[in-house]
C-alpha cells in the first residue's frame, strides 16, 4: 500500500505513520498541499491523510486537484476542527472521510478495517 501524509506538523505525520505502519506500506511525508500535487502523480498513492490547514494551497485546494487527477486515491482529510461545513467541504473536495485530529487513532480502522483502535493515550 502507498500512503502520502500531508501534513504541515512534523510530530502529526509522525504520529500518522506510527499508526499506519505495516510491512507492506510505503509512506511519504509532504508539509505543503503544492508539494502534494507535485508528487501524487509519480507516486500514484492508495491513500492520502490531508490537513486541512496547510500553508499555501490549503487541503481542500489539494485534495480536489489531486482527486481530478488520481480518483482511485481514497483521500482521508484531517482537522483539530471538528465542523460540519469543514466535512461538507472535505466531501465536496473528494475525500472519503473526515476525521478530527484528535480521533487519528480511528485511522487504522479507516484504512484496514478490523476491530476499533483504542484511543491514543
Amino acid at each position: 500500500m502507498k500512503l502520502m501524509i500531508v501534513e504541515d506538523h512534523a510530530g502529526i505525520r509522525k504520529k500518522i505513520r506510527e499508526l499506519l505502519a505495516r510491512p507492506d506500506m510505503e509512506a511519504r511525508e509532504y508539509a505543503t498541499g503544492e508539494e502534494a500535487i507535485s508528487a501524487a502523480s509519480s507516486f500514484q498513492p492508495d491513500w492520502i491523510i490531508m490537513d486541512v490547514h496547510l500553508p499555501g494551497v490549503n487541503g481542500f485546494e489539494a485534495t480536489k486537484t489531486i482527486h481530478t487527477e488520481l480518483p482511485s486515491a481514497r483521500i482521508i482529510m484531517i482537522s483539530a476542527d471538528d465542523k460540519n461545513d469543514l466535512r461538507e467541504t472535505a466531501r465536496a473536495a473528494g475525500a472519503k472521510e473526515f476525521l478530527c485530529k484528535h480521533d487519528l487513532a480511528r485511522l487504522p480502522r479507516m484504512i484496514y478495517g478490523g476491530p476499533a483502535s483504542s484511543p491514543a493515550a
